[in-house]
């Protein structure tokens, strides 16, 4: 695990001090950042207008539901391959896995396309 503890530089009074924002109260506070690519594949897309269309209502859909950060991420000029990849932000890792369990889970029931991988990093 890697811990990256920063440091925020305050004035005050004519002094400049320093203080660690990831201290409060004697609590070390963590920032999770969980990232998923999602490969999937749409056999039915036979123009790369038609998976634009696609792509673009289901990124929607996944942005209205949940508070996560989503882009199509690879393979723009191929059309029958659409690659997803979403990124969320907890101060605990068991919230973080669950939120990208609800946007898989998600993905899988408001699409035609097949699911080939998945590729999921927490930090």
């Amino acid at each position: 695990n890697i811990i990256s503890i920063s440091f925020i530089k305050y004035k005050k009074e004519g002094f400049s001090f320093f203080e660690t924002p990831s201290f409060y109260k004697d609590k070390v506070i963590f920032m999770v950042i969980g990232s998923c690519k999602v490969y999937l594949t749409a056999e039915w897309v036979f123009s790369l207008k038609e998976k634009r269309m696609v792509v673009k209502s289901l990124i929607d859909k996944i942005k209205n539901k949940f508070n996560v950060s989503v882009a199509e991420v690879e393979k723009q000029d191929i059309h029958k391959s659409i690659v997803i990849g979403f990124v969320c932000v907890s101060n605990e890792t068991p919230h973080v896995n669950s939120i990208i369990d609800n946007v898989l889970n998600f993905i899988e029931r408001n699409t035609d396309a097949v699911i080939d991988d998945v590729q999921i990093e927490i930090l």
